[in-house]
């Protein structure tokens, strides 16, 4: 039975009961009026059934739709990655000069650039240091009233270009965990998430899993903020941001990249988020679970464009002979495009540091490129140029 049948039937069964609507049953009036709700019926049935497709994440079109499916799953996509190189720092005047550790600078392009070590030179000194393009922003929130699952969202032009937070209550630092995993009342631990309006936060526990901020707490959120892809070449130089007592270095340092400052992602894309809420919600960010590093190291670095990753036994396979060194060492060997592999090699020790406890030892692989004579054949269509395709090889 059609739409509209059944409308015409349900209308007739309502208007038989009474004796002057009674009259109109079977008459043009009534079949264009049962017409018109018909196509009502159908319009709003089929909005329902594509507003119902939305609430299913392999299903969802709208980006809010997605990523109300992956705040549903816990799973944050991966954050805008910054530039990195090195500069070489040098104290020409006079005097001793120190600096704190996440100074931070500006090249001509009026992008801001982050020293990563702390400086501490003599006269006519050198040092050379990481750099990196993002800037430091501080946000503070004082808790008016405690409550349990206390949360707090970034605006969004900060959230496309937050890479990494910092959260201190208090002044202490606090760790950032997957869904409160391992924790309870009394853990300083708080997780993130993302909302469908494209804002990251920070949510607190509630003092059974993570504690709860009290009334009167301060909550100061460190953000460094990146602007992604971006490139600034070697002999650049940096100037310091008038910072205080730092500003009385100025003019006696001497800030210039002494190679390129490369390697910056955007962050993860919308597709990219789906696939991952959809298949990847068992990594909580810490462990590779059934041995897959591959999945954990391209899930938290972006950029990697060859990987290779073995073992024990692979690696005695390879040498030829059996060694007691090998046991419980996982070997990583990796390739970037985008990346230097001093850059890509240290993002990776970073991503295993701390995981002592797992009684696995992780140990980086030089990588050996060789080069390589590949053969193409291939076949032209008679409508084909060959020599667009030589130019195209």
């Amino acid at each position: 039975m059609s739409k509209l049948e059944e409308v015409k039937k349900t209308f007739n069964e309502a208007i038989a009961g009474s004796s002057w609507w009674s009259r109109h049953i079977g008459s043009q009036f009534v079949d264009y009026l049962c017409l018109f709700v018909a196509k009502i019926v159908e319009r709003m049935a089929a909005i329902s059934s594509r507003a119902l497709q939305e609430s299913y994440l392999t299903l969802a079109t709208k980006r809010t739709s997605i990523l109300a499916g992956a705040e549903t799953e816990g799973y944050v996509g991966r954050k805008a990655a910054p530039s990195k190189g090195c500069a070489l720092v040098t104290n020409t005047g006079t005097k001793r000069v120190t600096l704190p550790k996440y100074s931070q600078c500006v090249a001509d392009n009026q992008l801001r650039y982050t020293l990563m070590e702390a400086i501490d030179l003599m006269p006519q000194e050198s040092a050379a240091v990481e750099v990196q393009q993002f800037e430091v922003s501080k946000m503070n929130y004082t808790v008016d009233e405690g409550k349990n699952w206390l949360a707090v969202a970034f605006p969004q032009e900060l959230t496309k270009r937050i890479h990494n937070i910092i959260v201190r209550v208090n002044g202490e630092d606090w760790t950032h965990v997957f869904k409160f995993r391992n924790t309870d009342g009394k853990s300083k631990a708080y997780m993130e998430y993302y909302k469908p309006t494209d804002q990251l936060g920070v949510r607190f526990g509630n003092n059974n899993n993570g504690r709860a901020p009290a009334t009167g707490d301060v909550i100061e959120f460190e953000l460094w903020l990146t602007n992604g892809v971006t490139t600034l070449l070697d002999a650049q130089y940096l100037e310091l941001i008038d910072m205080g007592i730092q500003s009385a270095y100025k003019d006696q340092l001497s800030i210039k990249t002494s190679t390129s400052i490369i390697g910056g992602a955007e962050p993860e894309d919308i597709e990219s988020i789906r696939n991952n809420a959809l298949y990847s919600p068992i990594y909580d960010e810490q462990i590779a679970w059934d041995s897959d590093y591959m999945t954990f190291v391209k899930r938290n670095i972006s950029g990697v464009t060859w990987l290779s990753i073995w073992g024990e036994a692979e690696q005695e396979k390879l040498t030829g002979t059996p060694d007691v060194r090998n046991i419980n060492t996982i070997f990583i060997c990796a390739y970037s495009a985008d990346k230097t592999d001093e850059i890509l090699n240290q993002e990776i020790q970073v991503l295993f540091a701390g995981r002592e406890g797992y009684n696995e030892r992780y140990k980086l692989v030089e990588r050996k490129d060789m080069p390589f004579t590949g053969t193409v054949k291939g076949k032209l269509y008679p409508s084909s140029n060959p020599e667009w395709a030589t130019k195209v090889l």
